[in-house]
């Protein structure tokens, strides 16, 4: 699958044992994917990650309150809530997730999620 105007909103040190990255960008159903990912590194069957999909639609209203076009939408959430790259815990990084969601959700868009999936699940149409 290819992700579309992705951008890295948060991402941990990459010193720590545990490992959190979030993620946001479109999939190829046109939906708006906010992910975040918790690798650990040390006991690589704990890993998981966790996303929210945003239809278009929704998207569309979205982008309307944001006041920005819908291909805009990845780039205004990293300019309101990205981070210095490798920088805080992991526990910073999933912060970040639900503040997005917290965003998302208070511009009046809906969104479906799924949550603590195992990574060694993961499923072609939502990573690459």
């Amino acid at each position: 699958m290819d992700k579309v105007l992705t951008e890295v909103l948060a991402e941990s040190h990459d010193d720590y044992s545990i490992q959190g990255t979030v993620e946001v960008f479109f999939n190829e159903h046109k939906h708006l994917v906010v992910m975040f990912r918790c690798r650990y590194y040390e006991n690589p069957s704990r890993s998981y990650y966790s996303y929210a999909e945003v239809s278009f639609d929704e998207c569309t209203e979205l982008s309307r309150r944001m006041k920005v076009p819908v291909t805009g939408i990845p780039a205004y959430l990293w300019k309101k809530y990205g981070k210095e790259l490798c920088v805080g815990t992991h526990l910073d990084a999933k912060d970040t997730f639900f503040e997005v969601l917290n965003c998302i959700s208070a511009s009046g868009a809906r969104y479906r999620i799924h949550e603590n999936i195992p990574l060694r699940e993961v499923s072609s149409s939502i990573i690459p």
